[in-house]
């Protein structure tokens, strides 16, 4: 109970002094217009997910699911992002991939970040005056990289 009753008080304690909201980030989708075949964008993502994205440690399971016929795979993944005092802040998400001709459209969600003891896991919210978060940040550079890596092989 006393356990119980600290986390509590913790998880109040950031929210009152934060400069967040307690409305969770939701990321728009990335589209990108690639000049490829659906086959071609689908395959050549799947083998740059695999160069460039780190499954969780948690997670025995990197691919949630792989559907080539639809052109759809989605990625549990894990990376960190910086934070103040040059502290890494582990981000976990999970990666949605569609691929169409000439279309490719990634998208992020259930974004959480780890914030150590004692409260660990958590959403990442909206910032207060409405700038752009570092886990943000850290997506957009995920999605601009694997992009280009698609772009550049189908």
């Amino acid at each position: 109970m006393i356990k119980k009753l600290i986390v509590l008080s913790a998880a109040l304690a950031v929210t009152a002094c934060s400069t967040v909201t307690n409305e969770p980030v939701k990321i728009a989708p990335f589209e990108y217009n690639i000049s490829a075949s659906k086959n071609d964008i689908y395959l050549t993502a799947v083998d740059c997910t695999l160069e460039l994205i780190t499954a969780p440690t948690s997670n025995g399971q990197f691919f949630d699911y792989q559907d080539k016929e639809s052109g759809r795979l989605a990625v549990a993944f894990q990376t960190k992002y910086p934070a103040t005092f040059g502290v890494q802040i582990p981000l976990k998400t999970t990666m949605t991939i569609k691929a169409s001709d000439n279309k490719l459209n990634i998208r992020f969600g259930a974004l959480q970040q780890d914030l150590g003891s004692p409260i660990f896991w958590t959403n990442v919210y909206k910032e207060k005056d409405g700038s752009t978060s570092e886990a943000e940040i850290k997506l957009k550079e995920t999605a601009n990289s694997l992009s280009n890596c698609i772009r550049e092989r189908a």
